[in-house]
């Protein structure tokens, strides 16, 4: 490919359900030093209550913490925690969340393509990792 010319990358979209806090929590509860934001987004732990989530890696399903638990299935966050593992505490106030679709980008492999129009013909077509699709 000539310097300066077009370059596309392929990235798949992944979706699964989470959670998003609905308030922001309150900073010294327990272990935590700060608050956690109205809009942060959980990713599901594996639990037995009613629900577990995780705040997750950056870009990834993949819990980090901190983490909370809905006990009894009322839409509340009744516990935290700084990671998944770690014992579960009670937050002084219960804290609001709704069950809401969460989407990340990956590139999973290193495709990368140039539309065939520029190449050869006017035709809508695209060249991906040697296969024209």
């Amino acid at each position: 490919m000539p310097a300066g010319g077009d370059l596309y990358s392929l990235a798949q979209i992944y979706t699964q359900d989470g959670a998003r806090i609905e308030a922001d929590t309150k900073a010294g509860d327990w272990l935590m030093e700060e608050s956690v934001p109205k809009g942060t987004i959980l990713i599901p732990v594996e639990t037995t209550k009613k629900f577990k989530g995780c705040v997750p890696v950056p870009g990834t399903f993949e819990p980090s913490g901190p983490c909370f638990i809905d006990d009894d299935g009322d839409g509340l966050l009744d516990r935290h925690s700084r990671d998944e593992i770690v014992l579960f505490r009670k937050l002084k106030a219960p804290v609001p969340y709704s069950i809401v679709p969460i989407s990340i980008a990956r590139e999973d492999s290193f495709q990368k393509g140039v539309p065939l129009s520029r190449c050869y013909s006017r035709q809508s077509a695209f060249f991906i990792s040697g296969i024209q699709k």
